[in-house]
C-alpha cells in the first residue's frame, strides 16, 4: 500500500523516485504503457483532469512526427506541458519534420552512455559542414542511422574535448558551434530565428532587433512564455537560420528554407515552390535489411 501511494507521488513529480519506481514507459524508446501507474491513480481520483491511455498508439522509431509541440488548452489559452510525456506520441506536430536521433526501439539512458556508440567522422564532417537546418535534416534523415551517427554522449564529448585541445590541424572554419540540447532535432548547430531587416523593433533596454519571420508559438513580448493563439490556429513552419562565428542574428537575416517531406524521399516547399525530388540512399536498403531487429525506417 505504502508503495502504491509512493508510486502516485514519485509519478507526479512530489518525491525522487527510488530505483524500483522509475517507469520504463518513460525512459525508453518506443515503451510508453504506465499500465501499473494507472491503475493506482485510478484507485484514488482524477488528480490529472485529462486521460491518460494506458496503451499508446504505436509510432516509428526514429519518430517520423518529430518536432512535436506542447500541448495546448485552446479554451483557456494556456500550455498543458505537464502532461506532455503522458500525452505523446499524441501532441501536435510541427509541420517541417527533423530528425529526431539514431536511437532504437528499446534504448534507454543507461545504454545511450554507455560508451557504445562510436563516432563516425564522416556524418560529423558532414554535419558540420551543413549550410542550413534543411541540409542538417536532409543528410540526417538519409544516412544517419544506429550505426553511423556523431556518437553517443561520451564518444562525442570525447571528440569534442580532442578537438579542442589540439593546437595544429583546427578546422578550417573554426569549431562548430552545436546546438548541444537538439531542442530542434538532431545534429542541429546553434540556430536562430529567420528575421526580417524591415521589420525592426527595440526591446525594454532600447536595443534594436529584427522581429521573426515567422509567427511563433509563444506570444512576442511575454516574459511569462504564454502562448500564442495564431500560431495553434495554422501552425505554420518556424523558419530558422544557423548563426556564424559572430553568433549575433539580431537585426536579421532571411533564407527561404524549404521542409523535408516526411512521407517521400522529396523535399516539398513551405510556399508555392516547385517540388524536387531528392536522391535515395543506400540508408533505405540498410533499413530494409535492419526490419529484423524491429527497427522502423522513415518512409
Amino acid at each position: 500500500m505504502l508503495k502504491a501511494e509512493r508510486s502516485i507521488l514519485v509519478m507526479t513529480g512530489y518525491l525522487h523516485p527510488m530505483d524500483d519506481e522509475i517507469d520504463d514507459g518513460l525512459i525508453t524508446i518506443g515503451m510508453e504503457n504506465h499500465g501499473t501507474f494507472l491503475d493506482n491513480l485510478a484507485a484514488m481520483d482524477d488528480i490529472f483532469g485529462f486521460v491518460v491511455q494506458k496503451n499508446t498508439p504505436a509510432y516509428s522509431v526514429p519518430d517520423t512526427e518529430f518536432p512535436h509541440t506542447h500541448p495546448y488548452d485552446a479554451v483557456n489559452k494556456e500550455f498543458t506541458q505537464y502532461n506532455h510525456p503522458w500525452s505523446y506520441p499524441n501532441t501536435p506536430v510541427e509541420p517541417c519534420p527533423t530528425y529526431p536521433g539514431p536511437f532504437k526501439m528499446g534504448d534507454n539512458p543507461a545504454w545511450i552512455v554507455s560508451n557504445a556508440i562510436r563516432s563516425n567522422l564522416e556524418t560529423i564532417k558532414a554535419l558540420s559542414d551543413a549550410k542550413s537546418p534543411l541540409e542538417t535534416v536532409t543528410y540526417c534523415m538519409e544516412n544517419v542511422s544506429p550505426e553511423n551517427n556523431l556518437g553517443d554522449p561520451v564518444n562525442f564529448s570525447t571528440f569534442l574535448m580532442w578537438q579542442l585541445a589540439r593546437v595544429d590541424g583546427l578546422p578550417e572554419n573554426g569549431h562548430t558551434e552545436w546546438n548541444m540540447d537538439s531542442d530542434r532535432g538532431y545534429a542541429f548547430k546553434s540556430w536562430d530565428w529567420a528575421r526580417n531587416p524591415h521589420d525592426l523593433k527595440r526591446d525594454i533596454d532600447d536595443h534594436q532587433y529584427a522581429g521573426p519571420i515567422s509567427v511563433l508559438p509563444q506570444l512576442a513580448g511575454d516574459d511569462a512564455g504564454s502562448p500564442n493563439p495564431e500560431y495553434f490556429a495554422n501552425r505554420d513552419p518556424l523558419k530558422l537560420v544557423y548563426l556564424d562565428k559572430t553568433m549575433h542574428n539580431e537585426l536579421g537575416k532571411y533564407i527561404e528554407e524549404d521542409c523535408y517531406n516526411r512521407r517521400k524521399n522529396q523535399y516539398y516547399s513551405t510556399g508555392d515552390v516547385k517540388i524536387i525530388s531528392s536522391k535515395k540512399t543506400s540508408r533505405t536498403n540498410n533499413n530494409n535489411n535492419n526490419n529484423n531487429n524491429n527497427r522502423d525506417q522513415i518512409n
